[in-house]
């Protein structure tokens, strides 16, 4: 996200009126919450080494924004439902926990076509626990490896940009 221009450590006056303007906003979690700041590195440390903490489960749920609605990526398939439920007992008016499922022990945390999806609904979606298709809803599916990325550069070139956002100037 920085590589394509966005201030992930923007003002909170400059987040508020972006929230204004475009009804929505991403706060990263290490510029607005004093404990993400601080496990920030043990984080990055083991993420670097492929494993996962329960960082991946607190971050969500120690939100202080406390939204009302969410589509919560779950890097787990057993986390699903337990997510829901945390949410659930958080009083979420309405929202999705989701799992793209890649294969036995493997997936993502999130929405895919390429993929079978694992959805549990949160507060007024409660009703929804099912398996998603790209094809249950009208779009088409494709090979997992079409929407796998590789390095900034990569990835820059993808979205049709050149150079990261920090080696120009800002537009």
């Amino acid at each position: 996200m920085a590589a394509l221009g966005v201030d992930l450590e923007a003002a909170p006056d400059r987040m508020n009126a972006a929230l204004d303007e475009l009804g929505f906003v991403f706060f990263f979690a290490p510029a607005y919450h004093p404990a993400f700041r601080t496990i920030t590195p043990v984080r990055k440390a083991l993420a670097a080494r492929g494993r996962r903490s329960i960082f991946n489960v607190l971050g969500p749920l120690l939100n202080p924004g406390r939204p009302a609605h969410v589509l919560l990526g779950v890097y787990a398939e057993p986390w699903v439902p337990r997510l829901a439920l945390a949410f659930e007992l958080l009083g979420l008016e309405a929202g999705l926990a989701v799992h793209g499922e890649l294969g036995p022990e493997r997936g993502i945390d999130e929405l895919t076509t390429a993929t079978s999806n694992r959805v549990r609904g949160i507060g007024r979606l409660r009703h929804i626990d099912a398996r998603w298709e790209a094809g249950d809803f009208g779009l088409p599916s494709g090979p997992f490896t079409d929407l796998m990325g590789s390095d900034v550069a990569g990835n820059m070139a993808l979205v049709g940009r050149s150079s990261p956002a920090g080696d120009r100037p800002p537009s």
